[in-house]
């Protein structure tokens, strides 16, 4: 490691211990405002899906809503110390705050005991190993500096979609059981929407506004994660022959392709194909796409588990499945856990596919019922009563 490399390495240590904890001491000392709820987004430059019935719930009861967007990955770290410097100052006096993240910054502020704090997560079940449960291979970052810069403390809930998943949030978090740390399954609050009979219906419209070639046509989606590391390169996965998968499907069909957020290249469509393909990855929400899709195709993404919730059927198109597991690794043995054929090439895929369409969805079910036991609808209604009575002033 360079001498510049150890500097700046040592100055943003000194930040997380020295610098904003005594920032946050110095506003933590006006009186907690019991109507103010902060929202803190790590990566994102907007209000995500995880929040957004959380902030229109609270905004109608009247609390006063910040949020604070550090863009961490995404911006230099002068800027990302200055978003963070701000988002300090803000917390300290708030009686709730929400992450969907991890964010070592918040787990080393010394937070008062009258704000709650709850941890909604961005994710769904238990599938790919996260925090500390990839400490031992190569996706994961140092045991260490997980566990001298905690990235999931000061946390008072944690909300999980199904009691099942618990033990692999408690094993990630490292949340021991004497720490406070509450991991509730009382679902998800985003997975709400997806009982919304409107939300529902408007999808389909939203849609159309996009594409409105998916007028009378059987959809497809495309939605696979990242390869990668998040923070230095995410990419999109290429095995997926567009062009011969049209040619497998029937005129009446259409695929979405909707990639990862943090994935910065673009799905390459040939000319022949754009009456077939389209990639909405900035253009839809992956909401409106999972709640229109007829079938689901991804590979290790956690929004599996929001499609099953849809009662359709899902194809695993797993071209790289080993090398995925020796760089990250699940919490289940994949082929056991996925509700759905799984595909490792283009003629796999076009068979998966067909069986997919159809066979019953017996195994959907099931894995719905494992896994997202606690999502119902009434996700947001539950948590809101929770904090309510949290920590009383």
């Amino acid at each position: 490691m360079s001498v510049k490399s150890i500097i700046r390495s040592t100055y943003k240590k000194a930040s997380l211990k020295m610098l904003l904890p005594s920032v946050y001491k110095k506003h933590a000392k006006k009186a907690v405002n019991p109507k103010k709820a902060v929202f803190i987004e790590v990566r994102s430059a907007q209000l995500s899906d995880n929040f957004t019935l959380i902030n229109d719930a609270l905004a109608e009861q009247g609390f006063t809503i910040s949020l604070h967007c550090l863009r961490l990955g995404f911006v230099g770290f002068t800027k990302y110390l200055k978003n963070c410097l701000a988002m300090v100052k803000d917390i300290a006096d708030a009686r709730y705050v929400f992450l969907n993240e991890r964010s070592n910054v918040y787990g080393c502020l010394p937070i008062r005991k009258e704000t709650v704090t709850v941890q909604t997560w961005h994710a769904c079940g238990a599938f790919k190993r996260f925090g500390l449960s990839t400490g031992d291979v190569a996706f994961g970052e140092a045991k260490e500096d997980s566990l001298n810069y905690p990235p999931y403390g000061n946390l008072d809930y944690i909300t999980v979609s199904s009691p099942e998943v618990i033990w692999a949030y408690e094993e990630a978090m490292n949340i021991k059981p004497d720490s406070g740390q509450q991991m509730v399954a009382i679902g998800t609050s985003r997975t709400d929407m997806f009982f919304d009979k409107k939300r529902l219906a408007a999808a389909r419209d939203n849609l159309l506004s996009v594409v409105p070639a998916a007028d009378g046509k059987q959809i497809i989606l495309y939605a696979p994660t990242f390869r990668g590391n998040s923070t230095s390169g995410a990419k999109i996965p290429n095995a997926l022959d567009i062009a011969r998968l049209k040619k497998s499907l029937s005129e009446d069909t259409i695929l979405l392709i909707k990639h990862h957020p943090l994935a910065k290249d673009k799905q390459v469509i040939p000319d022949n194909c754009r009456d077939f393909a389209f990639d909405i990855t900035r253009t839809l929400s992956i909401e409106d796409a999972l709640m229109a899709a007829d079938l689901c195709i991804s590979d290790y993404s956690s929004l599996v588990f929001e499609y099953s919730l849809m009662d359709k059927p899902m194809v695993f198109f797993a071209y790289d499945m080993q090398e995925y597991i020796d760089d990250r690794g699940f919490y289940y043995p994949f082929e056991e856990f996925c509700p759905g054929p799984i595909a490792k090439d283009m003629d796999q895929l076009i068979e998966a596919i067909d069986e997919a369409q159809h066979s019953g969805l017996e195994k959907v079910r099931a894995f719905r019922k494992k896994f997202m036991s606690s999502c119902d609808g009434h996700a947001t209604e539950r948590l809101l009563e929770l904090i309510s009575t949290a920590k009383p002033l």
